[in-house]
């Protein structure tokens, strides 16, 4: 976990103070809890759960893709080959169609 947490951040914090290495600490641990449950329940056809943040960005963030604007509309143009390999259809159906929180 620790490797992980590395990896999604930086290995040194940025700041000579601790309390301002504090708060980008708790930053970071909550900007990892957040990367982990989308890569576990939003990603897990398109990577492995087990893989490294910087595995995540170069399959999944890191794709070319043009926006474009038409009217009042904005457009994001992907490769027929980069929608099927990142399974992008199947990756936005469950972004917008996640399940209720139950508290």
């Amino acid at each position: 976990c620790h490797r992980e947490l590395k990896d999604f951040g930086s290995e040194q914090l940025p700041f000579k103070q601790f309390g301002a290495n504090l708060a980008m600490y708790h930053c970071m641990l909550i900007g990892f809890a957040t990367f982990e449950l989308f890569k576990s329940e939003i990603l897990v056809d398109v990577v492995s759960p087990t893989s490294y943040a910087t595995t995540v960005r170069r399959k999944f963030i890191d794709i070319a893709a043009k926006v474009t604007t038409s009217g009042n509309k904005i457009y994001l143009k992907l490769r027929e080959i980069t929608l099927k390999r990142v399974q992008f259809k199947e990756v936005w159906w469950r972004c917008f169609n996640t399940p209720p929180l139950i508290v």
